[in-house]
């Protein structure tokens, strides 16, 4: 780094690096496997004492191009190295067709897709882990910045709340109704209320679109042996209440995993998180038959990639605000009872 902003950002990233923490959700902070906090609200707070509300504002805006970079980073990925895999996805596309129904033999064609897409799974967590890392440091920064607002400048946190919905119902009433007037190009108004919002920590980090993407070919079925790669790797923790890895030698934490996979999707049409929620349903599902055709019918418990993948959704649908509802569609409710009571 060639100044201070950077230094910190990167002294950030090393503290919390996903390769030797891990981040739990329930305490906000980032931890080492022997339950010792490395990184959590304490350490925002000196932070925010340190730089002020402004080098805060400037951190975060940092991290944001940080994702942005990595994000770029993946799309060159895709066109570069699995672009000669594509007829391979296809195909394995068409074999998991049609995703309501369990396909023909179905654990042969997982393990086999599984051996074939190895090489590109590496550096793919690579990148997930970083857009993930960051997008949670950027979450802890909102949190800070927000409630400094609300202490230290209440009425301008009011003004703001009060401005953002009233034209967030305009823009609303507009798409129903569009007689209604709506800002034009020229008028700084959104524009300007966005750079409030952000500096004053009122904006969602998860919600947010860094970069404007063509549609990537069979995105959903590479994620979907992603995922399914990863998950024999982690295990769940009562302490810590997420995905940890199962040994000290895997470089891979569950949430920033989970909110890596989340923000690469979020960039795509809703359509692309809709396909891979559909194929991890289905790779459940198969798992399910699966047991159940070796127990004479019962289900009995559940492989450990298929309980993983479960908790993946989970905790993929709570970043993401997906409703249970629409996860019911692909998964029925008592598995998700199952393995609820399986981690109780």
């Amino acid at each position: 780094s060639v100044n201070f902003m950077g230094r910190v950002m990167n002294a950030l990233m090393l503290m919390t690096s996903p390769d030797t923490t891990v981040f739990a959700p329930e305490n906000v902070g980032w931890y080492n496997s022997d339950g010792t906090e490395v990184a959590g609200i304490k350490t925002f707070a000196l932070l925010n004492s340190g730089l002020s509300v402004t080098g805060l504002a400037g951190l975060d805006r940092l991290l944001a191009f940080r994702i942005v970079h990595h994000l770029g980073a993946f799309l060159k990925f895709h066109k570069e190295n699995v672009t000669g895999y594509l007829p391979l996805l296809e195909q394995i596309r068409d074999g998991l067709f049609p995703e309501n129904s369990v396909p023909r033999h179905s654990s042969n064609l997982y393990s086999k897709s599984l051996k074939k897409l190895e090489k590109l799974m590496a550096p793919m967590l690579s990148l997930v882990l970083k857009i993930g890392q960051a997008q949670l440091l950027r979450r802890q920064m909102t949190f800070v910045l927000k409630f400094s607002c609300r202490l230290d400048a209440n009425l301008l946190y009011q003004g703001l709340t009060t401005v953002n919905t009233a034209v967030l119902n305009d823009v609303r009433e507009h798409y129903r109704n569009p007689a209604k007037p709506y800002p034009k190009e020229s008028n700084p108004l959104l524009g300007q209320l966005n750079k409030l919002l952000s500096a004053s920590g009122m904006s969602d980090p998860f919600c947010k679109i860094y970069t404007v993407t063509e549609p990537v070919e069979s995105l959903p079925a590479l994620l979907l042996f992603f995922v399914i790669t990863y998950m024999q790797k982690l295990q769940f923790d009562h302490q810590f209440s997420t995905l940890v890895r199962r040994k000290q030698s895997y470089p891979l934490d569950g949430m920033p995993f989970v909110v890596g996979v989340w923000t690469l999707l979020k960039q795509f049409h809703p359509s692309y998180t809709r396909q891979l929620l559909a194929y991890l349903g289905q790779f459940v599902r198969a798992s399910v038959q699966h047991v159940q055709q070796q127990n004479d019918g019962k289900l009995t418990a559940l492989p450990m990639e298929a309980t993983n993948t479960l908790l993946f959704i989970d905790h993929f649908c709570k970043v993401g605000k997906i409703p249970r509802s629409a996860i019911s569609e692909f998964i029925p409710s008592y598995i998700f009872d199952h393995i609820q009571l399986g981690v109780a």
